[in-house]
C-alpha cells in the first residue's frame, strides 16, 4: 500500500517522463521541418542548371581585313568598300573562311544584282558532300537582262540535294519564280538535321530535305556565281 510520499513521488516521476517524451516529440518535429538542422528536405534542394542552347549564337561575322586570298577567291573578284564585286565571268567563287562546328546552323549575307548583260545569270550557295552527309545547293538561276521578256519568263529559285540523284535524294524539293530585281536583299540559308531552308528578306522561298543521310554536310561553304556583276557583303553564320 502507497504512503502519501510514495503516492507523491510517484506522480512526480510520471509528470516528469510525460514532460520528457514531449519535448522530445516537439525536437523531432523541429528537426524535419525545411530551413532547420536535422533530416534534409529534398524539395528544397538546389538542382544543376541545365546546359544554355546555342541557339542564336553569331559563330563568324565577316570581314575583308585580310583580302581575298582568305576567302580562296577565284579570278573575278574584286574589293571596293564593303562589298566584294564579281565580273561577268562563270564560276566565280568565295569560300566562307569559316567552317560550322554544330549541325544546325544558317548562313546570311546580303547581295545585289548590279548587271546582266544577257540572260543566264546566276549565283549559288552551296556545301559540298562529305563522306557521310548529303551536300545542297540553294541557288537563283538564268537571270535576265533588261530587255521585255515573255511573260513565262523569269529567274529561278530552288534548293536541292547534292549529290542530287535525278531528285531521288531530294524530299520536298521546291522551286518557284523569283525576281531579284537590282536592290540589295538579304539572304538566309538555314540547315537544320537533314533539311536546308533558303530565305529572301526573311521569306522562305525554297527548301529541301535527304532521304539518305540524317545531317547535313557544314561546308565547307562557298557562293558560286556567273554571267552577271552581283555584289556580296555581310557573311554571318548562326548556330540554330
Amino acid at each position: 500500500m502507497l504512503t502519501g510520499n510514495r503516492i507523491r513521488r510517484y506522480s512526480y516521476g510520471l509528470i516528469a517522463t510525460a514532460g520528457l517524451c514531449c519535448l522530445l516529440l516537439f525536437n523531432g518535429l523541429v528537426a524535419c521541418s525545411p530551413g532547420t538542422t536535422g533530416e534534409v528536405n529534398t524539395s528544397t534542394t538546389p538542382r544543376p542548371t541545365p546546359t544554355k542552347s546555342l541557339a542564336g549564337t553569331v559563330l563568324y561575322q565577316s570581314s575583308w581585313a585580310g583580302g581575298l586570298k582568305v576567302w580562296q577567291a577565284t579570278a573575278g573578284w574584286k574589293l571596293a568598300g564593303d562589298y566584294a564585286q564579281t565580273d561577268l565571268g562563270e564560276h566565280r567563287m568565295l569560300t566562307i573562311p569559316y567552317r560550322p562546328t554544330v549541325a544546325n546552323y544558317a548562313l546570311e549575307f546580303q547581295l545585289q544584282v548590279v548587271e546582266v548583260p544577257k540572260d543566264g545569270g546566276y549565283f549559288i550557295v552551296k556545301a559540298d558532300p562529305q563522306s557521310s552527309r548529303d551536300g545542297f545547293q540553294s541557288r537563283i538561276l538564268n537571270l535576265l537582262d533588261t530587255k521585255p521578256h515573255g511573260y513565262a519568263t523569269h529567274p529561278l529559285v530552288e534548293t536541292v540535294i547534292d549529290p542530287d540523284m535525278h531528285q531521288q535524294a531530294n524530299v520536298n524539293a521546291q522551286a518557284f519564280d523569283y525576281e531579284p530585281g537590282s536592290q540589295w536583299h538579304t539572304y538566309r540559308v538555314e540547315v537544320s538535321a537533314e533539311q536546308t531552308q533558303f530565305f529572301a528578306d526573311n521569306v522562305r522561298i525554297s527548301r529541301a530535305s535527304s532521304a539518305k543521310t540524317a545531317t547535313l554536310s557544314n561546308g565547307p561553304l562557298r557562293l558560286d556565281c556567273g554571267k552577271a556583276i552581283l555584289r556580296v557583303k555581310g557573311f554571318e553564320v548562326t548556330a540554330l
